[in-house]
């Protein structure tokens, strides 16, 4: 397929530029079968968390993945953890984080 500057008049990609939509996102919004005047206006979705009522964030799928490693005796432990709350791990991680933010909630009112 040709570059985006061979499928965009350059009143498109400024069109899209004003509008804040990166070359590669029109790009792509063309090859996936946009109309070209929607993938130049629709705005991008913002990465990252979304506050919710509680004030607390919430993931949108887009948030960045964080690693750590631990100890072998550490893993065991958090492994003991999560299988005697008869959670998933993801749903483990989330409650933690979840308690913890409340928790930091209370302490600052």
């Amino acid at each position: 397929m040709p570059r985006t500057s061979k499928l965009l008049t350059e009143k498109q990609q400024a069109i899209a530029e004003e509008n804040g939509i990166p070359r590669v996102t029109v790009y792509k919004r063309i090859k996936a079968g946009w109309d070209v005047e929607e993938a130049i206006t629709k705005p991008t979705r913002k990465a990252g968390n979304r506050k919710r009522k509680d004030g607390l964030f919430v993931d949108t799928g887009k948030a960045k993945a964080r690693f750590f490693s631990l100890t072998q005796e550490w893993d065991d432990k958090l492994a003991k953890e999560i299988a005697d709350s008869d959670l998933s791990e993801s749903e483990w991680i989330e409650r933690v984080i979840i308690d913890r933010l409340k928790s930091k909630k209370q302490q600052t009112k």
